[in-house]
């Protein structure tokens, strides 16, 4: 696996599915290799259950952190007699042609996680690069892998070497102790929570100006609302900053930083709301995450979005219109004062999330593109996997 910061997650969703994805694989008698950033996951860490991972250097800069990684990555794992290399992102793929042309007898996979170069934190020359790599993962991998149907229907468009297999969740059957929250002081408190990288897509000033909207309500029951924002800067330090200005003063809007683990899960399980106002996704993991705990959600309404959220013409969650924030603040106070239509939607939404994601349906698909790709390289454009899943 090559693209990721590392694991175990603390942080970031690609991190996440390679995560899942990696273990599940382990559990289906796979040998996994997971390259990781000495930053992100210690060098001294070995494996992680079951997962061999391997720590390499990067360029620690915004531009060039991941290339540098994914180029070490490549020509290590070429020097190494794998069967597969699995890349993750449009940046990191842009390695691919080097297996591909050097040791062809490795099968390539790339998975197409997000349109990254609409990013608002790159530059020109970034984002060129970016969309060069979203150009190259419909052509230079063996078979390219789309983590949603509108990525899937784009790629398609490209060529028939393509997959739609999204990332996956795991079921839960008990919601972890709310006195894990206790370093929060959330107590018994209602609160709305937003988990994800600040970085400015992700509109995490508008969730706080909502917020801020919400309070000027006159309902005394709002008063005792908290605004948790699990997550952390991504080469984005201007833009913590300004978020850090806009709650500045405030003791109901919570930084509780990069969770992982048992407190993230506890943190998803007992939210009154999960918020995600992103302009842009691709399969948010921490929107599904959300989802399959049964926690009533509210979401920008974009293509992403809606693809989730809207099964038969069924509403799963609520949608809003991207950066209206009264339409947000509506939706907080609605969510807070009468939760029972919120909780019904998330009850529902919860049985279809795991009926569709659960990684016990997806690791079968996985594991059938590799064994195809790998039983037959001479047939690498005789693919025979479902378009659809």
């Amino acid at each position: 696996m090559i693209g990721q910061k590392g694991i175990p997650c603390t942080g970031g969703g690609v991190e996440r599915h390679v995560e899942e994805l990696s273990r599940h694989l382990i559990t289906a008698g796979y040998d996994v290799v997971v390259y990781t950033r000495p930053y992100y996951t210690s060098p001294r860490k070995t494996t992680f259950h079951g997962v061999s991972l391997v720590s390499l250097p990067s360029i620690r800069t915004k531009h060039l952190d991941a290339i540098s990684h994914a180029l070490i990555a490549t020509m290590h794992a070429m020097l190494n007699n794998y069967d597969v290399i699995h890349y993750h992102g449009v940046g990191p793929v842009l390695c691919a042609w080097l297996p591909r042309l050097f040791t062809p007898h490795i099968r390539i996979i790339g998975t197409y996680h997000s349109e990254d170069w609409k990013q608002e934190k790159w530059g020109l020359a970034a984002k060129i690069m970016l969309r060069f790599g979203a150009w190259m993962i419909a052509r230079v991998p063996h078979h390219a892998l789309a983590v949603s149907r509108e990525i899937y229907e784009s790629l398609h468009a490209c060529g028939s070497r393509v997959s739609y297999i999204p990332t996956g969740v795991t079921p839960h059957t008990r919601k972890p102790s709310r006195t894990l929250l206790a370093p929060f002081k959330l107590g018994r408190l209602p609160y709305i929570l937003l988990a994800s990288r600040f970085v400015r897509h992700k509109s995490v000033h508008d969730a706080i100006g909502a917020f801020k909207l919400l309070k000027s309500f006159s309902d005394r029951r709002l008063r005792k609302v908290k605004l948790v924002l699990a997550g952390g800067s991504s080469f984005t330090n201007d833009y913590f900053e300004e978020l850090k200005k806009r709650a500045q003063g405030r003791d109901d809007i919570l930084f509780v930083g990069y969770q992982s683990g048992t407190v993230l899960e506890a943190l998803f399980a007992h939210a009154t709301l999960f918020l995600q106002p992103s302009s842009m996704e691709g399969r948010s993991i921490a929107l599904l995450e959300a989802l399959a705990w049964g926690t009533p959600v509210a979401a920008a309404d974009t293509r992403e979005s809606r693809e989730v959220l809207t099964k038969n013409n069924a509403q799963l969650g609520s949608l809003f219109t991207l950066h209206n924030l009264e339409e947000i603040a509506s939706l907080m106070r609605a969510a807070t004062l009468t939760p029972v239509p919120f909780k019904q939607m998330a009850a529902a939404a919860r049985q279809s999330v795991i009926a569709e994601y659960d990684w016990e349906k997806i690791i079968p698909l996985v594991d059938d593109l590799y064994m195809r790709l790998a039983a037959s390289p001479q047939q690498k454009n005789e693919i025979a996997v479902a378009a659809e899943y």
